[in-house]
């Protein structure tokens, strides 16, 4: 049997993946909720906690240091390049092993 052809518009891809990633984390909300896994300060994922929650937190914690003369240190990792050396064969594996949904 020779090689399938893939007809699908590449137009389509953007769309997919943004359902695909809609999927995705709704499901892997219910499962955190569901096992009590989210930590209680955790944004990501979490209905009604926008990264402005995040930041409003953060700038909190600092006035608050800063009020009664504690030392800040702040750290930040730009972690968006970090998902390009993921082997997605092997996620794809490990994603239906786990079966979040």
């Amino acid at each position: 049997m020779g090689a399938i052809c893939l007809t699908t518009d590449l137009s389509n891809l953007s769309l997919m993946s943004k359902d695909v990633e809609r999927v995705v984390t709704e499901q892997l909300n219910e499962y955190l909720l569901t096992n009590n896994l989210m930590l209680h300060y955790q944004s990501a994922y979490r209905k009604k906690h926008p990264t402005e929650t995040s930041l409003l937190r953060v700038w909190s914690d600092m006035l608050n240091a800063a009020d009664t003369l504690q030392v800040t240190l702040l750290g930040l990792l730009d972690l968006s390049a970090a998902f390009d050396c993921v082997d997605h064969d092997l996620a794809a594996a490990v994603g239906a092993r786990v079966r979040f949904g």
